[in-house]
């Protein structure tokens, strides 16, 4: 079983099996909660080697067109836990279908397989982990990022200021009982942004944002997307997004740490409503019969 990860840029890799440090991790926060999100570093991975750029991008939901296609070295399962997106457990004999479906996100419609490196490492530790990796497959036609796009870390803090909001609506909205169970999962895309996911009665529920700056004003897409999968290589979906500009900042860095610096403010209150607008939306998009129909390729399915 090989892995592979795809990325923007090349990590100074060549095609053969080096150590690469990396400085920036991808984050993987199962439930029960998202508090100590600072602490679980993860690299997002497929068993998947037939994506070109455009196929990686829509089926891996990301927000660029890779430009490099990275094959990690057989020793990742002997020296990393590795789980699937619904934090089970995968190693070297595992099957295709133990590695999960992307989620659809970033106006991607995802269902690519994926997988999630554990990295055991202390963020006050000044030694950058490393993983083994080489070069499999540079792009000519990859590069390109699309208009709305995440790769700040300042972001996810913004969207996980969100997320209280999203499972006390989807708590209020879809009649879970403050005692009842509702595994969530959450995750943070190096380069792609944040994705909170949820699941109930047998329809999946997925939260998304991304941003673009301008001269005078920042703007933020926010995705829903309601789902289920069916055994005939079909997703059937239904999505939809909403945008917020704001002037007066010429940065990310400058909006989000107004906004968490001031949580009751004006400006994350306009957040907080399009959550809260999302939600709503998404509770009343049950009936699968009107959904969207999405047949993968059989590639996907690929080892």
């Amino acid at each position: 079983m090989k892995l592979f990860n795809y990325k923007l840029n090349s990590l100074g890799a060549t095609n053969k099996i080096q150590s690469l440090k990396i400085n920036i991790f991808d984050a993987f926060i199962p439930i029960p909660g998202y508090n100590n999100a600072i602490n679980d570093y993860a690299v997002f991975v497929t068993p998947t080697n037939l994506l070109g750029p455009f196929s990686a991008q829509k089926h891996l939901s990301l927000s660029f067109s890779p430009k490099y296609c990275f094959e990690l070295s057989d020793k990742v399962f002997s020296k990393h836990q590795i789980v699937n997106n619904e934090n089970e457990l995968v190693n070297e004999n595992s099957t295709i279908q133990d590695f999960k479906r992307v989620w659809p996100a970033f106006g991607k419609i995802g269902c690519g397989r994926e997988a999630i490196i554990k990295i055991q490492h202390s963020f006050k530790s000044k030694k950058l982990p490393a993983l083994q990796v080489r070069e499999r497959q540079k792009f000519i036609n990859g590069g390109s990022t699309d208009s709305f796009h995440q790769d700040h870390a300042t972001l996810n803090l913004l969207m996980i200021r969100t997320i209280n909001h999203i499972l006390l609506y989807q708590r209020f909205l879809l009649g879970i009982t403050e005692n009842g169970e509702t595994p969530y999962m959450i995750k943070v895309v190096q380069g792609t942004g944040i994705v909170i996911k949820f699941s109930i009665r047998n329809l999946n529920y997925s939260f998304s944002v991304s941003y673009n700056e301008f001269n005078d004003r920042i703007g933020l897409r926010l995705w829903a997307y309601v789902w289920t999968d069916f055994n005939n290589n079909t997703r059937r979906y239904v999505g939809t997004h909403r945008d917020i500009f704001i002037k007066g900042f010429n940065s990310i860095v400058s909006l989000s740490n107004n906004m968490i610096s001031n949580p009751s403010g004006v400006h994350m209150k306009r957040v907080d409503s399009v959550v809260n607008n999302l939600s709503k939306w998404a509770s009343k998009n049950t009936n699968v019969t009107k959904f969207k129909q999405y047949q993968w390729p059989t590639y996907l399915d690929s080892i």
